[in-house]
């Protein structure tokens, strides 16, 4: 501008037209805010020409620093921000790339400004560039902000101004209404001919008057608090001046204010709630939609819905569901209803069930009935598919009658809240997620989203700063004086509410402020009391107990207890092992904190380690356990099928499309398997007293860590066999003793373990794992103890591969020459019973290229049947009946994948061996074979866990690379051992002591303790 202006006023004067275009080409290329120590020479070189031009240079350059001023809050961070611009923009950047780069670069963690006008702040660093494209959009979203207070940018919806804009809207709506019913009553008034003048003291007044006392009295009746506080003394002022002067008719008068005003108030409360509060959510089927018999159904379902009838709602909704006479848009509407009831019900188990038979109905159905989207997004979040539920929801709230919904609205907050995505992304979406708030929101939703802003920013923004806005959150008493909101409007307000008290005492219980946390979440129990607030109620129950055990260590427990066995029999209901799991990872702050508190309890009160023991054993549950007991090993025809195509792939070596295909097969398996798992799954309460009971005379170590960071971290519970359990805490930080824990570097770790422990360097190595992994009493009790204890494992996924025998004490000796060591995927599998064995042979396979001379000789003593390839041992696992089985050659892999390779390139992998019947023990001299990872709700699938679902009590197989010499002198004598009636996990410790003890030195790990032994039976001590 400043460049035409000086071209024109030059060419104006006369001033040759080389010069003009001179001058406006060095005002373009000096602009002031990129070289703004030119602007005084480029002035005056254009006073020197003709004066306006230096007016207009320095005219330009006093617009540049107000703008830099306005925009950045000061001329300092007005530069500040050009120069970002600027970088941002460098090289040519197209518009719609600039605004991402810009949006980021306008916010970074040392910037010292506050940033308090995004869009501004946006529209100065787009200026700065001389970009005609992103000055464009720059003004476009900036005009676009203050009109509808939409600020596309990083930071979140700016809740105190939309809330400001919700109370004009609310303002507005009550003007309206009131200005509609006085027209109303007017109009009442003049149609049926009821102006006459009337007269006082001699004086006559106009006709038209006498629609005055039906308007004012409709005024004041229709205002916000006239229900309250009716205007009694002003109705009877007015009742007595309008009689003066218009005699009887004041009563017809009175009687036409009085029809339009219930209309008035029915409009207005409608609007009101429409804007403050909403959340009644009622199925409903399309004006169009169904035939009459189903429209009845429908209709008499609601009814019973809206009078909190549930079940016979849900059974109506059922009904239409399976009615195959109707169409599948109605059948797969009243599916997803049938969820809706179930979910606001707490039964959400029920509502995943309702909602994939709604996802199936609709298959087909285009397009998909919004209501579908809506509710499965909801039923997903709630069971803990974060992921699927954010993209589900993102399409709901596209659609009209989802935008509308505000369980969808909040819903959709929680689940971008909860996503993966990056922060910046994350908060751009929230506050679109709140655009339009006349048409596709609320107070509640406003509220739900600045809640998913704070926990967003809760990570990286003090918390101070997070404590404040939800303080304003909580301020309603000035958002109550500002909108006049009804005492019924902040009753349906409640549960969103409660969620701000839990956010916030969890806030201050991370600053170390436990009172006022206690005082914020004992409100948060008594708001969330709806059944589908449950995960809330119990998390809001755990961290009151944890605040009220960081101001007394002996307080704490009953709520602790209470809000655990909550949260784990909601989570329990979930039947699909990929759900529990979920849940569990998005409440993983919460468990620790409770076992944290756990662990200070048990100083002053022993009841909170048999709690811990509940929470922890919970959380390792899964479907094996209930399948074992079921003793169902018939498996569906999917599943068979599966199997035999598996197994015909897996009879030889195979190409890479073979490969893929395989891959494939073994995913489609796992699905199917998990779905028929979650039909043998049993929502049942942990039983302590028939864990400590199965348990015995045996010690119990179950562990639930973390490897994150370069630090492992988290919780193991100890059983002793008095029946007492205690809680410690685990964290280590120490790179070297995570060298052996980590398999995410299986070189370090294997190089590790081929050292010999007889070096002082890995005896303090193996030390500190020891002192770091068992708890000190336990340490304490096997150094003291003569004869070897037998110990129970419960490792978790983290420690599946750690060689537990190789383990140091205080007194220098060895885990394994103080205890028998055994390995299992729960407690709850453990059973007292051991099985009877076959009276048959051993079958037994050794690989040329991994056996020994020495192994066959061994193995040779032995009432044995030798098989010479993959066919034949197939073939003698189906035919025969085994005593045991021991197979020698190569393993790797994990899960379904986990397989044993033979010589001639064909495998078997778990999931062939799902379809084999194993002999009661089974012995793999292979390496990997017998890590089995699985923990929190997975189901631990590979080589051992079919092996057991086939029959086996007890299976040992290698966790790490085995040398072959030591694996052809340590497995055949565990073989041995076994035969002559020892317990496998005895056998396998008695075979590695004799190793250990013949060699001079302390052997390498990897030589003797990689093998462990997975058992459903427990060893006597």
């Amino acid at each position: 501008m400043t460049a035409l202006v000086s071209c024109v006023s030059a060419l104006t004067a006369g001033v040759p037209f080389w010069v003009a275009a001179g001058m406006a080409t060095l005002v373009v290329t000096v602009r002031p805010n990129r070289r703004w120590w030119m602007s005084v020479v480029v002035a005056a070189l254009g006073g020197l020409v003709f004066w306006p031009i230096g007016v207009a240079v320095v005219a330009g350059s006093t617009v540049g620093v107000l703008a830099l001023k306005l925009g950045g809050g000061s001329l300092r961070r007005g530069v500040l921000l050009v120069r970002r611009g600027r970088r941002a923009l460098v090289g040519g950047t197209r518009p719609h790339a600039a605004k991402a780069k810009l949006r980021k670069l306008l916010r970074v963690e040392d910037d010292e400004f506050e940033l308090a006008g995004p869009a501004a702040t946006y529209w100065v660093a787009s200026w700065a560039q001389a970009d005609p494209a992103v000055l464009w959009r720059a003004t476009a979203e900036l005009v676009r902000g203050f009109l509808l207070w939409d600020w596309p940018v990083a930071t979140g919806p700016q809740v105190e101004m939309r809330l400001l804009r919700l109370a004009m809207n609310e303002s507005a709506a009550l003007v309206i209404s009131r200005l509609v019913a006085v027209a109303a009553a007017v109009s009442l008034v003049v149609l049926t001919g009821s102006l006459q003048p009337g007269a006082l003291f001699g004086w006559s007044l106009p006709a038209w008057s006498a629609a005055v006392p039906a308007a004012l009295t409709t005024w004041s009746l229709t205002r916000r608090t006239a229900t309250k506080t009716p205007p009694i003394t002003g109705s009877v002022l007015l009742t007595v001046a309008s009689f003066i002067l218009y005699g009887w008719l004041t009563l017809w008068l009175f009687g036409c204010a009085l029809a339009v005003v219930p209309p008035a108030r029915f409009a207005y409360t409608k609007m009101s709630e429409r804007l403050l509060s909403a959340r009644r959510y009622r199925p409903s089927l399309g004006a169009l939609e169904g035939w009459p018999r189903a429209r009845e159904t429908w209709t008499a379902a609601r009814m019973a819905f809206e009078d909190k009838r549930y079940r016979i709602a849900e059974r109506l909704w059922a009904q239409l569901a399976g009615d195959d006479g109707i169409s599948p848009r109605i059948r797969s509407q009243a599916a997803a209803a049938c969820a809706h009831v179930a979910l606001t019900s707490g039964r959400i188990q029920a509502a995943v069930r309702a909602a994939e038979q709604a996802r199936d109905l609709a298959t087909g159905v285009h397009p998909v009935p919004p209501p579908i989207l809506g509710t499965r997004g909801r039923v997903l979040l709630a069971a803990g598919d974060t992921d699927c539920a954010t993209k589900i929801l993102a399409e709901a709230v596209k659609t009209r009658s989802q935008r509308r919904n505000p369980l969808v609205l909040a819903a959709h907050a929680q689940a971008l809240a909860m996503s993966g995505a990056d922060t910046e992304s994350t908060l751009v979406a929230l506050g679109k997620s709140t655009r339009g708030l006349l048409r596709a929101g609320n107070l509640e939703q406003l509220i739900e989203t600045e809640l998913a802003v704070v926990s967003v920013l809760a990570e990286r923004e003090p918390s101070q700063a997070m404590e404040e806005r939800l303080l304003e959150l909580l301020s309603l008493a000035d958002i109550s004086a500002d909108l006049q909101i009804a005492h019924e409007q902040i009753k349906r307000l409640e549960p969103t509410i409660g969620r701000v008290h839990l956010l916030l005492g969890r806030l201050q219980l991370d600053r170390a402020k436990p009172g006022t946390a206690a005082h914020n979440l004992r409100a948060a129990i008594n708001a969330l009391n709806d059944p589908s607030d449950g995960f809330e109620q119990s998390i809001a129950r755990i961290v009151l107990g944890c605040s009220l055990n960081r101001t007394n260590a002996g307080k704490g427990l009953p709520e602790l207890t209470a809000g655990t066995r909550q949260l784990e029999s909601l989570r329990g209901q979930l039947a699909l092992g990929r759900y529990r799991r979920d849940l569990t990872i998005r409440h993983d702050s919460v468990y620790r904190a409770a076992l944290d508190a756990l662990a200070r309890i048990q100083e002053v009160d022993d009841r909170s380690g048999l709690i811990a023991l509940e929470l922890v054993e919970s959380l390792k549950r899964n479907a094996l356990a209930d399948t074992l007991r079921q003793e169902n090993r018939d498996h569906s025809d999917s599943v068979k099928d599966l199997r035999r195509r598996i197994e015909a792939l897996e009879a030889s070596d195979h190409d890479q499309r073979q490969a893929d295909e395989l891959a494939r097969l073994h995913e489609e398996l796992a699905t199917e398997l998990s779905a028929e798992f979650a039909a043998a799954y049993l929502p049942e309460a942990v039983d302590v007293s028939r864990l400590r009971s199965a348990v015995g005379d045996s010690h119990a170590l179950i562990y639930l860590v973390d490897l994150a960071e370069g630090v492992l971290s988290g919780h193991v519970v100890w059983l002793s066999p008095a029946g007492r359990a205690t809680t410690s805490r685990i964290r280590i930080d120490d790179a070297n003793l995570l060298e052996v824990v980590d398999v995410g570097r299986p070189e370090r770790r294997y190089e590790v373990l081929l050292t010999s422990q007889s070096d002082p360097e890995e005896v303090r190595r193996w030390s500190g794992l020891a002192a770091a992994l068992l708890p000190q009493a336990l340490r304490a009790e096997l150094v003291k103890t003569v004869e070897a204890r037998n110990l129970i494992v419960v490792p978790g996924s983290v420690l599946a591969a750690l060689p537990w025998p190789a383990l140091r004490l205080e007194d220098g000796r060895l885990l394994l020459e103080s205890a028998s060591i055994q390995i299992v995927p729960a407690l709850a599998v453990l059973t007292r019973t051991a099985p009877v064995p076959a009276p048959g042979p051993i079958v037994t396979y050794l690989d040329a290229e991994v056996s020994s001379g020495r192994e066959e000789a061994a193995l040779e003593l032995l009432h044995h049947e030798r098989v010479t390839s993959r066919d034949e041992l197939l073939d003698a696992l189906h035919r025969s009946k085994p005593s045991g089985a021991y197979i020698a050659l190569h393993g790797d892999g994990v899960g379904l994948k986990q397989h044993l390779l033979f010589h001639d390139g064909g495998r078997i992998s778990a999931a062939t061996a799902l379809t084999l019947d194993w002999p009661s023990w089974v012995v793999f001299a292979a390496c990997f074979v017998g890590h089995v990872p699985g923990d929190r709700g997975e189901e631990p699938l590979g080589l051992p866990i079919s092996c057991v679902l086939g029959g086996a009590s007890a299976v040992i197989g290698g966790i790490v690379g085995v040398g072959d010499v030591a694996a052809g002198r340590l497995a055949p004598e565990t073989v041995r051992r076994i035969v002559e009636g020892k317990h496998p996990a005895a056998a396998l410790r008695e075979a590695q002591l004799g190793y250990v003890r013949s060699k001079r030195r302390t052997p390498p790990p990897a030589y003797w303790a990689g093998f462990v032994c997975i058992s459903r039976t427990v060893a006597s001590a």
